[in-house]
């Protein structure tokens, strides 16, 4: 973009901001979108939406780290037999 556009943008903005239907378009659209966001909040099917959207998250956290947890029982578990075959003068660690 040169300066001579970029000046050009600038001056029709600010004709642009100055005209009254603008203003009524803008405070239209912001009048919308309020309601928009009014109205989205007391739709029962997007709370039913939203609140099993984080159980399921919620679930799959607490499945992941009962996952976790048992992937470090298990390594607990096998570092304690290696220790164990190790302590017995066992040198072979078939695990």
């Amino acid at each position: 973009m040169t300066l001579r556009a970029y000046v050009d943008m600038l001056k029709f903005q600010d004709q642009l901001h100055s005209h009254s239907y603008f203003h009524k378009a803008a405070a239209g659209a912001i009048r919308y979108y309020l309601k928009l966001y009014d109205s989205s909040l007391n739709s029962p099917t997007e709370l039913d939406v939203n609140t099993s959207k984080t159980t399921e998250k919620k679930n799959m956290k607490r499945q992941r780290r009962q996952n976790e947890l048992r992937k470090w029982q298990r390594r607990k578990m096998k570092d304690q037999v290696l220790v164990a075959r190790l302590s017995l003068g066992n040198d072979t660690l078939n695990l």
